[in-house]
Protein backbone atom coordinates (compact mmCIF):
# COMPACT_ATOMS: atom_id res chain seq x y z
CA UNK A 1 0.00 0.00 0.00
CA UNK A 2 2.84 2.09 0.62
CA UNK A 3 4.39 1.76 -2.39
CA UNK A 4 0.84 2.17 -4.13
CA UNK A 5 1.19 6.22 -2.50
CA UNK A 6 4.60 6.91 -3.58
CA UNK A 7 3.68 5.76 -6.94
CA UNK A 8 0.71 7.86 -7.19
CA UNK A 9 2.63 11.05 -5.46
CA UNK A 10 5.42 10.42 -8.29
CA UNK A 11 2.71 10.48 -10.98
CA UNK A 12 1.16 13.41 -9.30
CA UNK A 13 4.40 15.69 -9.36
CA UNK A 14 5.32 14.84 -12.79
CA UNK A 15 1.56 15.79 -14.14
CA UNK A 16 2.58 18.90 -12.29
CA UNK A 17 5.52 19.62 -13.85
CA UNK A 18 4.51 18.83 -16.97
CA UNK A 19 1.38 21.42 -16.74
CA UNK A 20 4.12 23.89 -15.82
CA UNK A 21 6.10 23.44 -18.37
CA UNK A 22 2.94 23.81 -20.74
CA UNK A 23 1.49 26.96 -19.20
CA UNK A 24 5.16 28.46 -19.50
CA UNK A 25 5.55 27.70 -22.99
CA UNK A 26 2.27 28.29 -24.10
CA UNK A 27 2.94 31.03 -26.65
CA UNK A 28 5.49 28.20 -28.21
CA UNK A 29 3.04 25.46 -29.05
CA UNK A 30 0.12 28.00 -30.52
CA UNK A 31 1.92 30.35 -32.39
CA UNK A 32 5.27 29.01 -33.47
CA UNK A 33 7.30 31.44 -35.22
CA UNK A 34 10.17 30.53 -37.15
CA UNK A 35 13.22 32.68 -36.85
CA UNK A 36 14.13 34.71 -40.24
CA UNK A 37 16.43 35.79 -42.18
CA UNK A 38 17.69 39.35 -41.84
CA UNK A 39 16.56 39.65 -45.44
CA UNK A 40 13.60 38.51 -44.84
CA UNK A 41 13.05 40.74 -41.60
CA UNK A 42 14.11 43.81 -44.14
CA UNK A 43 11.50 42.89 -46.36
CA UNK A 44 9.00 42.52 -44.27
CA UNK A 45 9.61 46.44 -42.81
CA UNK A 46 9.67 47.89 -46.33
CA UNK A 47 6.28 46.50 -47.15
CA UNK A 48 4.75 47.82 -43.72
CA UNK A 49 2.66 50.79 -44.32
CA UNK A 50 3.91 54.20 -43.41
CA UNK A 51 2.20 56.53 -41.13
CA UNK A 52 2.25 60.06 -41.78
CA UNK A 53 2.73 62.31 -38.67
CA UNK A 54 4.00 64.87 -39.97
CA UNK A 55 0.51 66.91 -39.73
CA UNK A 56 1.41 67.34 -35.94
CA UNK A 57 4.28 69.66 -36.69
CA UNK A 58 3.56 70.75 -40.40
CA UNK A 59 4.63 73.79 -39.68
CA UNK A 60 7.99 72.35 -38.19
CA UNK A 61 9.07 69.76 -41.18
CA UNK A 62 12.10 67.67 -40.00
CA UNK A 63 11.21 68.60 -36.43
CA UNK A 64 12.73 65.88 -34.04
CA UNK A 65 10.18 65.13 -31.28
CA UNK A 66 12.38 64.78 -27.74
CA UNK A 67 10.45 62.69 -25.07
CA UNK A 68 12.48 63.10 -21.50
CA UNK A 69 12.43 63.09 -18.21
CA UNK A 70 14.04 65.57 -15.74
CA UNK A 71 14.72 62.37 -13.24
CA UNK A 72 16.22 60.53 -16.29
CA UNK A 73 19.99 60.67 -15.63
CA UNK A 74 20.59 59.47 -19.51
CA UNK A 75 17.71 62.42 -20.65
CA UNK A 76 19.76 65.00 -18.70
CA UNK A 77 22.97 63.87 -20.60
CA UNK A 78 21.19 64.33 -23.49
CA UNK A 79 20.35 67.60 -23.02
CA UNK A 80 23.63 69.65 -24.18
CA UNK A 81 23.59 67.02 -27.36
CA UNK A 82 20.05 68.70 -28.36
CA UNK A 83 22.09 72.46 -27.24
CA UNK A 84 24.50 71.93 -29.54
CA UNK A 85 22.53 70.55 -32.76
CA UNK A 86 20.23 73.13 -32.02
CA UNK A 87 23.45 75.78 -32.13
CA UNK A 88 24.08 73.86 -35.38
CA UNK A 89 20.40 74.32 -36.98
CA UNK A 90 18.76 71.26 -36.35
CA UNK A 91 14.74 71.32 -34.65
CA UNK A 92 13.77 69.87 -31.68
CA UNK A 93 10.43 69.81 -30.06
CA UNK A 94 11.21 69.09 -26.16
CA UNK A 95 8.39 66.60 -24.15
CA UNK A 96 9.19 66.47 -20.67
CA UNK A 97 7.14 63.69 -19.26
CA UNK A 98 5.95 66.48 -16.11
CA UNK A 99 4.56 68.78 -19.02
CA UNK A 100 0.55 68.48 -19.32
CA UNK A 101 0.57 70.06 -22.66
CA UNK A 102 3.53 68.59 -24.45
CA UNK A 103 2.16 65.13 -22.58
CA UNK A 104 -1.27 65.59 -24.04
CA UNK A 105 0.57 66.57 -27.71
CA UNK A 106 2.43 63.39 -27.32
CA UNK A 107 -0.20 61.36 -26.79
CA UNK A 108 -2.54 63.00 -29.07
CA UNK A 109 0.03 62.76 -31.91
CA UNK A 110 2.27 60.00 -31.65
CA UNK A 111 0.58 57.56 -29.34
CA UNK A 112 1.07 54.48 -31.16
CA UNK A 113 4.74 55.09 -30.98
CA UNK A 114 5.82 55.99 -27.47
CA UNK A 115 7.68 53.48 -26.24
CA UNK A 116 7.09 54.63 -22.64
CA UNK A 117 10.74 54.75 -22.04
CA UNK A 118 13.42 58.04 -21.92
CA UNK A 119 15.06 59.24 -23.90
CA UNK A 120 13.04 58.77 -27.06
CA UNK A 121 13.37 60.62 -30.08
CA UNK A 122 10.75 60.92 -32.85
CA UNK A 123 10.84 62.15 -36.24
CA UNK A 124 7.22 62.57 -37.13
CA UNK A 125 7.48 63.48 -40.68
CA UNK A 126 9.25 59.80 -41.23
CA UNK A 127 7.40 57.78 -38.05
CA UNK A 128 10.62 56.41 -37.18
CA UNK A 129 11.51 56.24 -33.22
CA UNK A 130 14.74 55.65 -31.55
CA UNK A 131 14.72 54.96 -27.85
CA UNK A 132 17.84 55.70 -25.55
CA UNK A 133 20.61 58.03 -25.12
CA UNK A 134 23.43 58.49 -28.26
CA UNK A 135 26.30 60.13 -29.20
CA UNK A 136 26.08 63.56 -30.63
CA UNK A 137 26.73 62.34 -34.15
CA UNK A 138 24.32 59.70 -34.18
CA UNK A 139 21.43 62.11 -33.01
CA UNK A 140 22.51 64.10 -35.90
CA UNK A 141 22.24 61.25 -38.24
CA UNK A 142 18.93 60.74 -36.75
CA UNK A 143 17.75 64.13 -37.44
CA UNK A 144 19.27 64.36 -40.97
CA UNK A 145 17.13 61.57 -41.61
CA UNK A 146 14.03 63.51 -40.67
CA UNK A 147 14.87 66.03 -43.01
Amino acid sequence: MVKQDIVKSLVAILVIIVLAVLIVNVNRFISPKVPQKAEEKQDVLSERSVVDYSGCFSNSPGTVVFIHSNSCPHCVRMKPVIEELEGEGYSFYSAESSDTEAREIISSCLSDMLSGYVPQFVCPSTGVEKTGSMSKEELKAFADSCA
